[in-house]
C-alpha cells in the first residue's frame, strides 16, 4: 500500500461501544503507521504515530 491513505469510514463509537484500531506489521522491515482520527463533521480530533518492528516470525516467502 505504500504511502497512499487508506480510510476506515465505518469506524464508530458511543457512550455504549468502544471504538479500537488495531495494526499488525506482517512484514521483514519496520513500519510507521500514520493514524488521524475525525468526528462526522470532518473536523479533525486526534493523530497518532505508531512505529511496528519487522514480525518477529515472518509467514512463508516473507523472511
Amino acid at each position: 500500500m505504500g504511502t497512499e491513505p487508506q480510510r476506515i469510514i465505518f469506524l464508530s463509537q458511543d457512550p455504549d461501544s468502544r471504538a479500537n484500531v488495531g495494526c499488525q506489521n506482517g512484514g521483514t522491515q519496520p513500519v510507521t503507521v500514520n493514524l488521524k482520527f475525525f468526528n462526522s463533521e470532518g473536523e479533525s480530533r486526534e493523530a497518532k504515530i505508531i512505529s511496528m518492528l519487522r514480525h518477529p516470525q515472518p509467514g512463508p516467502g516473507l523472511g
